[in-house]
């Protein structure tokens, strides 16, 4: 996952949250960055529900929660194998409504792309 991404009015989040039952809707936030509270949508006692959450990973040895290791981009072949994200990965999972990413390139300066 890239290190930035945006939610905007979209109409496929829209429909995804519809189509779950949620009634809530999305704020719109640009440049969201690892760390920050976020929403997500995630398995509920009885059914799917919105709620937020950090964008982080606490990994299973951390004793609190640090931005010493990088614990928000994970590549997708390895999470099954992957000490950190390993359980995660199988228990721990949510969806992240997402508009687009942003990826950075260094052209003429730090520019950045956004990805829908």
């Amino acid at each position: 996952m890239c290190g930035r991404y945006n939610i905007i009015d979209d109409p496929a989040i829209r429909d995804l949250l519809q189509y779950l039952g949620i009634r809530q809707h999305l704020q719109t936030t640009y440049n969201i960055a690892p760390t920050e509270m976020v929403p997500v949508i995630r398995q509920g006692e009885a059914a799917p529900e919105l709620c937020r959450m950090r964008w982080w990973l606490v990994p299973s040895w951390a004793k609190e929660p640090s931005t010493k290791y990088s614990m928000f981009n994970a590549r997708a072949e390895g999470l099954a194998e992957s000490r950190a994200f390993r359980h995660p990965f199988k228990r721990q999972r949510c969806i992240l409504p997402a508009s687009s990413f942003i990826e950075w390139r260094k052209e003429d300066g730090k520019q950045p792309y956004d990805i829908r």
